[in-house]
């Protein structure tokens, strides 16, 4: 991070676990939920998840990616998706993903 100019001075690497412990809280926790909703976006987007599927075929995707399952019964009347923003508001989660790593730019579609 030195070297690119993000930091000017290198911490001491008594720090490393914790900082390690830190990304993993923030980021390889995050990386099941994250995949599960574009994966939801882009099997509706594709037609292989009808609308009358929706939910269930959101929460088989919450069962399958983070072994969780609804609190109470749900039905296709529910719209469970619908609740996270990204959503209706057609944000792609994907996008997060590569954030972390500023050589990479999705905004302008390159990778290093």
């Amino acid at each position: 991070m030195k070297q690119i100019g993000l930091i000017e001075v290198v911490p001491p690497s008594s720090g490393d676990t914790d900082y390690l412990l830190q990304q993993a809280l923030e980021k390889v926790a995050f990386l099941p939920f994250g995949l599960l909703v574009d994966k939801w976006r882009w099997e509706v987007f594709a037609g292989q998840v009808k609308p009358q599927d929706y939910n269930k075929a959101w929460w088989e995707l919450r069962r399958k990616y983070q072994g969780i399952v609804p609190p109470v019964e749900r039905t296709e009347a529910d719209f469970d998706a619908g609740a996270k923003y990204h959503v209706p508001g057609n944000v792609p989660y994907a996008r997060y993903f590569p954030g972390a790593h500023p050589a990479i730019s999705v905004s302008k579609g390159t990778l290093p």
